[in-house]
């Protein structure tokens, strides 16, 4: 039940579809039994579909990305070396504004 749980949040978080910030919370306690939250597959969904958003230029997903999982309350949880997930969603965020910044200086030359 737990893994079927899982599946299907990281199913919503990829798909950008609605879902209970209390499921997603229950799911990320169930991927700690497991080990290393970071190697697992709601994390890569996670991680991956934040990616995407940041990339895209679609309200659409914006508003998703506004509306559930940006605040979600998992972001105060810590990962396995003690931070608080939001500094991963910043370093991504970081990256992505590097990714763009690079593009407009050789948009440039």
């Amino acid at each position: 039940l737990k893994d079927t749980l899982c599946d299907a949040m990281s199913k919503l978080i990829a798909n950008k579809k609605p879902f209970s910030d209390d499921m997603l919370q229950l799911c990320w306690c169930f991927e700690s039994e497991n080990g290393d939250q970071s190697k697992s597959k709601l994390w890569h969904a996670i991680t991956e579909t934040s990616q995407e958003i940041m990339a895209s230029h679609s309200q659409i997903d914006w508003f998703w990305f506004k509306n559930y999982l940006l605040p979600s309350n998992i972001w105060f949880l810590c990962n396995a070396d003690g931070q608080f997930l939001f500094y991963e969603l910043l370093q991504l965020a970081k990256k992505q504004a590097n990714e763009q910044l690079s593009k407009l200086q050789r948009d440039m030359d």
